[in-house]
């Protein structure tokens, strides 16, 4: 059972973090298929001016330029967001061995926005509780219990052997055994026995303790190891949660100054040039955002998988 508990605590850290990796990846299209829609806008709105006379007709060669190039961009990350797909397809499975597979119309729900989150207290107040509970550290307590069982067992072959008979004097003559029973009526013999060289015995027992002693040792190391890899999940989560609050606000200002670009480009007052410049920046940054809020959940999952905090994982270990 204790095994059972890690292989999923172990399956569930792994499988949300193919789901967290696939949202990202869906997020990361988004964000250039919406760039490569207002490049296409701007294309259009570019032949207009050039045929107005209102601009040179080289801002259509690189407003050209600009689509092809977030063309190419969504292509490459649609190539991505297949190969996350095809990483999460493996942990799905329907009754049986049936492997389900997605079907291309199948997107993460984007209803609800992923939002960051941030570790509380409880966890911290939990480290020092982890040998209480967690699979890995119990599988120790029972190779413990079973150590102790064979020292038990070396201990006694070192006591001496007692061997006690007796004999009825004669065969009973009723049906009933029972009835004419009397001590009196059986020959008793005991005999005892130790041997004179107990080497064999006391190298078993000395043995036994020096694996008790080296399994204790194992098991503080491994707790010792828990514990620190519960403090760094920890720091990790904490720290993408506040770079999550960082590229938020990065973004808003680089919205803001390429949607100002903009404006002067249509104002005639800018060049496509800065225009592509502001956009770009805007555009990494979204990326970036993506990235540090997708870091921040599976930071999450981590966390949890060091605590063994999930539910069905918790039942199992019980």
């Amino acid at each position: 059972r204790l095994q059972r508990a890690l292989m999923l605590n172990d399956l569930y850290l792994e499988s949300g973090s193919r789901y967290w990796n696939w949202r990202g990846a869906y997020e990361k299209l988004l964000v250039y298929r919406r760039a490569l829609t207002v490049a296409e806008a701007r294309l259009e709105a570019v032949i207009q001016s050039v045929r107005f006379g209102q601009r040179a007709a080289v801002d259509t060669l690189e407003a050209s330029i600009l689509v092809q190039a977030r063309r190419g961009q969504v292509q490459e990350s649609l190539l991505h967001y297949e190969v996350y797909r095809a990483k999460l397809e493996v942990y799905l499975w329907g009754e049986g061995t049936e492997q389900l597979q997605l079907n291309d119309r199948v997107t993460p729900s984007m209803q609800m926005p992923v939002e960051a989150t941030s570790p509380d207290s409880a966890f911290t107040r939990m480290i020092p509780a982890l040998a209480d509970y967690h699979p890995a550290l119990l599988l120790y307590d029972n190779e413990l219990a079973s150590l102790e069982f064979e020292r038990r067992w070396s201990k006694e072959q070192l006591k001496p052997t007692v061997d006690v008979q007796f004999r009825p004097l004669s065969s009973p003559q009723t049906s009933d055994p029972m009835a004419a029973f009397n001590l009196r009526n059986y020959t008793w013999a005991t005999q005892v026995s130790f041997p004179v060289f107990l080497r064999k015995e006391r190298g078993a027992l000395k043995l036994s303790n020096l694996n008790i002693q080296e399994m204790q040792v194992d098991k503080e190391a491994k707790k010792a190891e828990l514990q620190g890899m519960a403090k760094i999940a920890l720091n990790q989560w904490l720290v993408s949660y506040n770079q999550t609050a960082l590229f938020r606000d990065l973004v808003k200002s680089r919205r803001a100054l390429f949607i100002a670009e903009t404006e002067k480009f249509m104002g005639g007052e800018s060049s496509l040039f800065m225009v592509n410049r502001r956009e770009m920046s805007y555009i990494q940054s979204q990326i970036k955002q993506v990235d540090a809020l997708i870091s921040n959940r599976i930071a999450q999952l981590i966390a949890k998988h060091a605590f063994v905090k999930h539910p069905f994982v918790q039942t199992f270990s019980q």
